[in-house]
């Protein structure tokens, strides 16, 4: 995950964009690790989404732990990912929980909603 950062050239006023990357994915570990804390980027996403910094950085938290979840049950074809995802942002609660419990993520992508919870 990352940002574009501006930067001008003092010399000629122009302003080019670079990539900033703020977590990072290790293939050999297989984790995914912050790469600096980057309040700025927290402040922007939380002027466009009304959380709190720390709201936000919650927010993110929980997705790392979700995506190392779904890694972890060899969850990699984009149609199941697809699926889990379509499912979280229809029943949050349902996922958090299952979460939780450590429960399988394949239940929520091969299962029946009404099912689940």
């Amino acid at each position: 995950m990352g940002e574009f950062v501006p930067r001008e050239n003092k010399g000629t006023g122009d302003v080019k964009y670079y990539p900033k990357i703020i977590y990072k994915w290790s293939p050999k570990n297989d984790v995914l690790g912050a790469c600096g804390e980057e309040i700025r980027l927290y402040e922007k996403i939380s002027s466009y989404t009304e959380l709190s910094t720390a709201e936000v950085m919650k927010d993110i938290e929980t997705k790392r732990e979700i995506l190392e979840w779904l890694v972890k049950n060899n969850v990699r074809q984009i149609e199941d990912f697809g699926k889990f995802m379509n499912y979280y942002y229809i029943d949050t609660e349902t996922v958090l929980s299952a979460l939780l419990r450590r429960e399988s993520p394949w239940k929520l992508i091969e299962g029946n909603p009404e099912d689940i919870g």
